[in-house]
């Protein structure tokens, strides 16, 4: 308003100038955030299409009313295998018109930087969108079932119910004993490990995310989650070159072996293939080829919650 005031000498109410901003943004945002609701089966059909081997996920309530929204990209489902095993989750709400709550789901590579595995969205930070949400991380990113008495020795931090756990498992399964001690009790239980697993206590890389989207979640969903993409197309692009070698060339002044000091995640092998998967670029929207039966499909955006006062940006 004190723009148009200073440039064109004109005086605006509160609600003429966000109706004008509201107009602009449509220009730039793949239309109103209605519209953008009903372009989203669309495009997430041409996302998975160009990124064969992602999984999405679009639940739709009665009315074919927007629910629920999870993505993991090819490129990350392949490379979380050469990550620290260890992921964090958090959630933040979004300030687009129909609100709702952005959930996230990261890891940590080799270079201790922020490794994007899933994003979802769902209506607000209830049990019901945690469960889903953590069910789909769980189906894509989720190990095999282990026996109840392994995950009860491996969790257990007091020595004394290691040892009757332990027991109660090499007892249970014939052979175990010798392979599990193999292995090397400080790689695989809490109560032998000899310091905190991986040294990761808190889920700071799931806020570093969250600031980082912290521009983009006003956006209209299908535009939000374009930025999305261009995020992670990005991250792995530059990240696909080898990290500094400043440690390499201090090794190589030692009568030691590089590889003899570090973890496979520090490998030349494990980087590259942490990085080897590539997200590609959605083509213009003139230029999709969308099956019928998603072109036909509707989608509705979900019932808004109007919030007393001023509309606010």
């Amino acid at each position: 308003m004190d723009d148009m005031k200073r440039k064109f000498g004109v005086d605006i109410s509160y609600s003429v100038a966000w109706r004008g901003r509201e107009c602009a943004y449509e220009n730039l945002r793949l239309g109103t955030p209605e519209q953008s609701y009903k372009l989203l089966p669309g495009y997430l059909h041409m996302l998975m299409a160009i990124n064969p081997g992602s999984v999405v996920n679009l639940e739709v309530s009665d009315g074919n009313k927007f629910q629920y929204l999870f993505i993991a990209f090819a490129a990350s489902i392949h490379g979380f295998s050469y990550c620290w095993p260890v992921i964090s989750i958090d959630a933040t709400h979004l300030k687009g018109k129909y609100r709702g709550v952005l959930f996230t789901a990261v890891c940590h590579d080799a270079n201790q930087q922020i490794f994007p595995l899933a994003f979802g969205v769902g209506d607000s930070k209830n049990d019901a969108s945690w469960s889903w949400f953590l069910g789909r991380v769980k189906s894509v990113f989720g190990t095999k079932e282990l026996e109840q008495h392994y995950i009860r020795t491996a969790k257990t931090y007091n020595l004394q119910d290691f040892h009757v756990l332990f027991y109660t498992l090499c007892s249970a399964v014939p052979g175990v004993k010798e392979y599990l001690e193999a292995v090397g009790l400080d790689r695989w239980t809490r109560s032998h490990a000899p310091s905190r697993r991986y040294n990761i206590m808190t889920t700071n890389i799931s806020e570093s995310l969250n600031a980082v989207l912290v521009k983009v979640r006003e956006l209209p969903i299908t535009a939000f989650v374009n930025e999305i993409r261009l995020l992670c197309q990005k991250w792995f692009h530059e990240r696909h070159q080898l990290p500094c070698d400043h440690v390499l060339a201090v090794v190589r002044k030692t009568p030691y072996q590089a590889y003899d000091l570090c973890s496979l995640y520090y490998t030349r092998e494990f980087w590259h293939e942490t990085y080897r998967g590539v997200i590609s670029p959605i083509p213009h929207i003139s230029s999709w080829t969308i099956p019928q039966q998603i072109s036909e499909f509707e989608l509705q955006h979900p019932d808004v919650r109007t919030v007393a006062g001023r509309r606010r940006k």
